[in-house]
């Protein structure tokens, strides 16, 4: 081997040496110590011996290998055990039957837990309201606990409000929720702490009767009551088209104050976001964890 091959054998042997370095570096950055619960905001209807399903979703460092077994809800006294969903149909795994698991770097599972709503807390609810899950305990197969925020999971008799939801649609980057009124209402406010997080990269406005559109600005210094004659659309829009901002329109939860013949609020809830996700869209669930808390 002559001494010019040996030089450039050792130039290559090196630049694969940093590469190795480079990717051992980025993947340690990668990791996560503890699992990260997939906030949700949501409303479930009550009656009397109804049951329903609550989707509990999060994510965990690969090399961590601890099953989550069961929640409870601080708001509730019940332990919840949680279920594994198998073959969940997912439109981003290009209409294949998949299944949550390993990534390059994290696992992602998509859980439930069956909910039987019995007489007691029926009428804890016709007593008392709504009932607003707010915070949890999980509960790992090491006996290992982990105190979380799930978002809001409101628990509630169904009404018909003088504001109320008629429809909504979605794309990647897009979102609208339809809302219809019963006769004429004013807008006295705007709750829009969950919006100030994703500002940057996702533009919020309100299009009132077909003709007025309002921007988060204008809701932020709104003077004077806005009024509402046939309905109202809620509009989010990505700022940079990417489908991972899905998570962001997932996170943002408004609240619409309004009066007619009483004072009532109206949260804008987001329900598109699919089940099963690629790695690229868990990881850049996690990098949006990341900003929000770091």
């Amino acid at each position: 081997m002559t001494k010019k091959m040996r030089t450039i054998l050792g130039f290559l042997l090196v630049l694969i040496l940093i590469s190795v370095g480079i990717n051992l570096q980025y993947a340690m950055k990668m990791r996560i110590d503890e699992p990260i619960y997939v906030k949700r905001y949501e409303r479930i209807d009550v009656n009397e011996n109804s049951y329903t399903e609550i989707r509990i979703q999060y994510i965990k460092d690969r090399y961590d290998d601890r099953e989550l077994t069961a929640i409870k809800f601080d708001e509730l006294d019940q332990i919840f055990d949680v279920r594994r969903r198998h073959n969940t149909w997912s439109p981003f795994e290009n209409e294949k039957t998949v299944e949550p698991g390993q990534g390059r770097y994290y696992t992602f599972s998509d859980l439930f837990i069956s909910f039987s709503f019995d007489q007691s807390l029926v009428e804890r609810i016709d007593e008392k309201g709504d009932i607003i899950l707010t915070h949890a305990t999980l509960y790992f197969d090491d006996e290992s606990t982990l105190d979380v925020a799930i978002g809001e999971v409101t628990l509630g008799r169904f009404k018909v409000n003088s504001l109320y939801r008629e429809g909504a649609s979605g794309s990647d980057c897009t979102f609208e929720a339809k809302f219809d009124t019963k006769g004429s209402l004013y807008i006295t406010g705007f709750d829009l702490s969950t919006y100030e997080a994703h500002k940057d990269h996702v533009k919020l406005s309100i299009e009132v009767d077909g003709m007025r559109t309002y921007s988060y600005e204008d809701m932020v210094n709104m003077k004077k009551p806005i009024i509402v004659t046939r309905g109202l659309e809620v509009h989010y829009d990505a700022i940079k088209e990417n489908k991972n901002q899905q998570w962001r329109f997932s996170d943002i939860c408004p609240v619409i104050y309004y009066e007619q013949d009483q004072k009532e609020s109206l949260k804008v809830y987001y329900n598109f976001l699919t089940g099963i996700l690629d790695d690229e869209s868990v990881e850049a669930y996690v990098k949006m964890w990341r900003e929000l808390n770091d």
